[in-house]
C-alpha cells in the first residue's frame, strides 16, 4: 500500500516537475508529508485490521462458548432425563415390593434393582459449577430464578440417590437378619420334631390317651406337608400352634408332668414367638420402605417440575 502511494505522489510531483512548477513547496510536500501521510495512512489500516480481527476473534470466541454452554447442557439434560426414567423404574419396583411384603411377610423377597450410574455421575461427578454457569447463560433472563430451579434440580438428585443407596443398604441387612431368624427357627423345628418323635413312644406305651391325640397332630402333620422344608407358615400352622396347644392342654389337665412335655412346650412356644418374629420385623421393613416411598414420590415431582424447562429445550 505504502509503496502504491509513492509511485503515484512520485508520478504526481514528476508530472508537476515537467510542468515546470519546481520548487521549495513541492520538495517538502515530497520529502516531508508524503512520508508523514503513508506512515498515518498504514497506521490506520494496521489499527483498522487489528479492531476487525480482535472483533472478529471476540465473535469466533462468543459463538464457541454458547456452542459449549449449548453442548453442556445437552449432556447435562440428558443425564437428568436418565437419572429421572430411573428414579422413576426404582420407585415402581420400591412400590411392587411393599406389595409383596404386603402379601407375604413370611418369605423374604429381594427387590427388583436398577443401576445408579447416571444419578451417581451428577451427585458425585460432575463440576456442578460449570453446569450451573452454563444454566443461568442459557436463561439469563432471570438469573436469581435459574439458580434456584438449577440447586433444586441437583438436590431432588442428591436426595433419590442418597434414599435409593439407603434402600439397598437396608435390604441387604434387612435378608441377613432375616435368614438368621429363619435359621434359628429352622434349628428350633429340628429339636422339637426329634423331641417329639420320643413323647410319640413313650404315650404309645404309657398314656394311650395322650397317644391318641398326640398321634392325630402327627398324622394331620404328615398328611399336609408338601416335601417343602422352607413353608415356614406351614410349621407354625402344623407343627408349632398344634404341638404347643397339646403341650399346654396336657399340662393344664394335670396329667403326669414328664421333662420332655416341658421341653417341647419350650421349644414350640420359641418357635411360634420366632416365627411371628419374622413376620414382624418383615412388616418394620415394609413400612420403613412406605416412608422411603413418600420421599421418593416428593422427591420424583420436585425433580420433574425444576427441569422441565432443560429436558423442553434440550
Amino acid at each position: 500500500m505504502q509503496s502504491l502511494l509513492q509511485i503515484i505522489f512520485h508520478q504526481t510531483v514528476e508530472t508537476m516537475n515537467s510542468s515546470g512548477r519546481n520548487g521549495f513547496w513541492w520538495d517538502l510536500a515530497k520529502d516531508f508529508l508524503l512520508p508523514l501521510v503513508l506512515g498515518v495512512f498504514a497506521g490506520y489500516m494496521a489499527y483498522y485490521i487489528f479492531v476487525k480481527e480482535t472483533k472478529r476473534d471476540r465473535v469466533n470466541d462468543e459463538a464457541k462458548k454458547a456452542e459449549e454452554r449449548s453442548d453442556k447442557l445437552k449432556y447435562f439434560s440428558a443425564l437428568v432425563e436418565s437419572a429421572l426414567r430411573t428414579s422413576i423404574q426404582q420407585k415402581n419396583n420400591l412400590k411392587n415390593q411393599i406389595k409383596a411384603i404386603r402379601q407375604n411377610n413370611v418369605e423374604f423377597q429381594l427387590m427388583t434393582q436398577v443401576p445408579l450410574y447416571d444419578l451417581k455421575r451428577i451427585s458425585e461427578e460432575l463440576n456442578l459449577e460449570d453446569y450451573l454457569l452454563a444454566y443461568t447463560n442459557i436463561y439469563s433472563q432471570d438469573r436469581t430464578a435459574s439458580v434456584k430451579e438449577f440447586k433444586n434440580t441437583i438436590a431432588a438428585i442428591d436426595y433419590l440417590y442418597d434414599v435409593f443407596q439407603h434402600i439397598i443398604i437396608q435390604l441387604k441387612d434387612s435378608q441377613m437378619y432375616d435368614y438368621q431368624r429363619k435359621k434359628k427357627l429352622q434349628e428350633i423345628y429340628e429339636n422339637g420334631w426329634n423331641l417329639s418323635g420320643r413323647l410319640m413312644l413313650y404315650f404309645q406305651r404309657n398314656d394311650p390317651q395322650s397317644y391318641s391325640e398326640f398321634l392325630q397332630l402327627y398324622q394331620n402333620f404328615m398328611q399336609n406337608h408338601q416335601g417343602d422344608n422352607y413353608d415356614l407358615q406351614f410349621y407354625n400352622d402344623f407343627f408349632f400352634v398344634p404341638f404347643n396347644d397339646f403341650c399346654t392342654t396336657y399340662m393344664a389337665d394335670n396329667r403326669r408332668i414328664i421333662p420332655e412335655i416341658l421341653e417341647l412346650g419350650i421349644f414350640t412356644r420359641d418357635g411360634k414367638q420366632s416365627f411371628n418374629q419374622v413376620k414382624s420385623e418383615n412388616d418394620i421393613v415394609k413400612n420403613d420402605l412406605i416412608g422411603d416411598f413418600k420421599i421418593i414420590y416428593s422427591s420424583l415431582m420436585e425433580l420433574r417440575d425444576n427441569s422441565e424447562r432443560l429436558l423442553a429445550d434440550f
